[in-house]
């Protein structure tokens, strides 16, 4: 790849026909010449946020769509006429 290729191309758009610039010296960096050095601690802290962002937006889904089902199925119970369609703890009774 020649250094010309590394600056910044205009390149016609198809949307309403305006010009969109597209930089590529930044999307093909050389890794054999980074600009900072690398943090390794700082990204697997990082890391270690995004995966715990992800287990709890997945739980947070899958507790809403259990929820939902759970709703779902009471409202069919009761739509139908059914009656004892939820389960209500109530205190025994002595005899």
């Amino acid at each position: 790849m020649s250094s010309a290729d590394t600056h910044a191309r205009v390149v016609r758009s198809s949307l309403l026909g305006l010009l969109a610039v597209v930089t590529l010296a930044a999307c093909v960096a050389d890794p054999s010449a980074p600009d900072e050095p690398d943090d390794f601690r700082h990204r697997m802290v990082m890391n270690g946020l995004g995966l715990a962002v992800t287990i709890a937006l997945v739980s947070a889904g899958i507790w809403i769509a259990d929820v939902m089902a759970h709703m779902r199925r009471d409202q069919d119970c009761v739509l139908s006429g059914r009656s004892g369609c939820t389960h209500v703890d109530a205190p025994m009774q002595q005899r």
